[in-house]
């Protein structure tokens, strides 16, 4: 008995697969899968070139505010600030716009979804 030799394959690839019969829905079925085949997988969704890298200006925006707010609130506490009634008015209306900062950054990042999809 002869074997054939491939000499282009070795190991388990020398193995042959038989040819199948494929139907256009079968087609049309292997286009539209979710597998994880390299061949399937979708392309990575990114933003457009000048705003690519907004997220990493977004994230140190949102990083600064929210540890101004912190510190704000600290500063509260000192006597300096607490027993003034015109300097606590003022860090309670820095807080809030420090806090409308941060609702704002929020927003922005979800806009951004809306973008790439």
């Amino acid at each position: 008995m002869t074997m054939q030799f491939n000499k282009w394959t070795q190991g388990i690839s020398s193995r042959e697969i038989n040819a199948q019969r494929l139907s256009l829905r079968d087609l049309f079925d292997k286009t539209m899968s979710t597998s994880q085949y390299p061949n399937d997988a979708k392309a990575q969704k990114t933003l457009p070139y000048p705003i690519s890298n907004i997220l990493n200006e977004l994230s140190s925006l949102y990083v600064n505010a929210a540890n101004s707010k912190r510190l704000f609130e600290q500063a509260m506490q000192y006597p300096l600030i607490s027993k003034k009634e015109k300097a606590k008015a003022s860090v309670d209306t820095i807080i809030g716009k420090l806090g409308n900062i941060i609702d704002e950054i929020k927003q922005i990042s979800d806009s951004l979804e809306n973008i790439v999809d």
